[in-house]
């Protein structure tokens, strides 16, 4: 096969390529197409879009008409095979580049004109048929390859390099052996056969194809937090498409639609209607909102703050550490200050948390599959004046239970912030002694009270307990027994 270099010479276009798409704009009978590699050929239905590489056939009485771009169209006949070798599109150069194998059959074509800035080349195994925009026919048989032009203009090479230009109603072959024969006018029979082409196609055109109606999005039973949601899809040209009363009519050149459709909480029904000329079709789609957030529940720390140890929680060194409870909706992202934690399957949760003992807020969030989210803020139970830690000391820690001996009671108040406290604390020892008072002020965060220990002939632990504003702190004192004298 003659090289196409051979033709236009060898050609730098700048810029990006993008594959071209030939679309089928109509066919009667058997036409079948497999893709370059494949064995296993498949019916071809109107409206497809055919890639470079691909190959078509059409079966006895059948013809494809396929559409190269707005002004080139190929006619492919009866029993012809024929493959698309090339379709490139230039922007940058706005150019255009197509080449078709035609192995056996016939082809018609009606072309933009092409001049020298883009190409297209039929291919047969005789010969190079390049088009510089004409109405033209290429026929291949075992003899040779025949190019007949309607008008304009047609370049014939033969395999062997011979050329021939035709013009305007004249045609020329190709012959096996490389030679081409004389080119010779066209017959007024041979004239009429391209208006019979013309006329099929036509006819084509005006027949039912149906509306060809495809709805891409939403996939039926879709489902968004949104307020609309848009219907993208294309049906044939000049279609008249109803999306729930929205109407278009779709065009040669853009036969996609693509319609808004606002959306009520909950289930949503979408009635896409096509029609054109007299055929109807209607595709109902079902579109669930769901903007409602998941529930979040926390029933630990309760009441919205943190920090008390009745919520859970507990001062570890210069960190306050929660456990947090709670209920969701089940399947939902929790995270607690961005962190994630798990969900069980009937949406309850229970986290363990470390956060710094300044930090003021805590935010737990539950987010669904939509993206809705909810979320609560808990902030730091905060009361200077609360006695949160209560500690007891005391010295010396053992005393002889001899009746005499005394130890001195130290209290310390502090609130959360381990700050001292101004306080009143209630002190209680279990045996053994006397306090000095049952009642001990804190002024400044501190007080002290004396425990006089008692007689005594055994070991005895004593646990001293100072209580302030349901807070606690103890100590241990032990009382040792008194020995009597030794006498010499």
């Amino acid at each position: 096969m003659l090289a196409v270099a051979a033709l236009c010479g060898a050609r730098a276009w700048a810029g990006p390529v993008l594959p071209g798409v030939a679309t089928v704009e109509s066919l009667d009978g058997d036409v079948q197409a497999r893709a370059a590699g494949q064995e296993e050929w498949a019916a071809v239905t109107a409206g497809a879009a055919l890639s470079p590489g691909q190959s078509v056939k059409t079966g006895p009485a059948s013809i494809l008409r396929l559409r190269l771009n707005q002004d080139t169209v190929l006619a492919v006949m009866p029993e012809s095979a024929v493959r698309l070798e090339k379709m490139e599109k230039h922007p940058a150069d706005k150019r255009e580049a197509y080449e078709i194998r035609v192995d056996s059959g016939a082809v018609y074509c009606r072309a933009a004109l092409m001049g020298d800035s883009s190409l297209l080349v039929f291919n047969t195994p005789h010969a190079a048929v390049r088009v510089t925009g004409t109405t033209l026919s290429v026929a291949v048989a075992a003899t040779g390859t025949t190019a007949q032009a309607l008008n304009g203009t047609v370049a014939l090479t033969s395999s062997t390099g011979t050329a021939a230009t035709l013009i305007n109603q004249t045609q020329a072959t190709a012959l096996a052996d490389g030679t081409l024969t004389a080119t010779t006018a066209l017959t007024a029979n041979q004239t009429a056969a391209f208006s019979v082409v013309a006329a099929q196609a036509a006819a084509a055109n005006q027949k039912d194809q149906g509306t060809g109606l495809t709805v891409t999005a939403p996939v039926d039973g879709f489902m968004t937090s949104a307020g609309t949601v848009t219907v993208v899809g294309s049906a044939q040209p000049n279609t008249m498409v109803n999306v729930n009363g929205t109407i278009i009519e779709t065009t040669g050149i853009n036969k996609a639609f693509s319609i808004p459709v606002s959306l009520i909480e909950g289930q949503n029904t979408i009635t896409v209607t096509a029609t054109r000329k007299d055929k109807t079709d209607t595709m109902v789609l079902t579109v669930i909102r769901d903007s409602t957030p998941p529930i979040l529940i926390l029933t630990q720390p309760a009441g919205g703050s943190f920090g008390a140890p009745a919520d859970g929680c507990a001062f570890t060194g210069n960190s306050v550490q929660c456990t947090i409870i709670g209920l969701t909706e089940p399947g939902a992202l929790l995270t607690i200050d961005n962190v994630a934690y798990p969900v069980q399957a009937d949406g309850s949760f229970s986290a363990v948390i470390t956060v710094p003992i300044t930090q003021e807020s805590i935010v737990a969030a539950s987010s669904d599959a939509l993206g809705n989210r909810t979320s609560l803020v808990l902030i730091r139970a905060i009361n200077p004046n609360a006695v949160t830690y209560l500690t007891v000391t005391v010295s010396p820690s053992t005393l002889t239970a001899n009746g005499q001996n005394t130890a001195m009671i130290t209290i310390q108040a502090q609130n959360f912030f381990m700050d001292p406290v101004d306080a009143t604390a209630t002190l209680t020892a279990t045996a053994g002694g006397t306090l000095s008072s049952s009642s001990v002020i804190l002024p400044g965060g501190t007080g002290a009270a004396i425990f006089a220990a008692g007689v005594g002939n055994t070991v005895n632990p004593v646990t001293i307990t100072a209580t302030s504003g349901g807070v606690t702190g103890s100590a241990i004192l032990t009382l040792t027994p008194d020995a009597p004298p030794t006498h010499d």
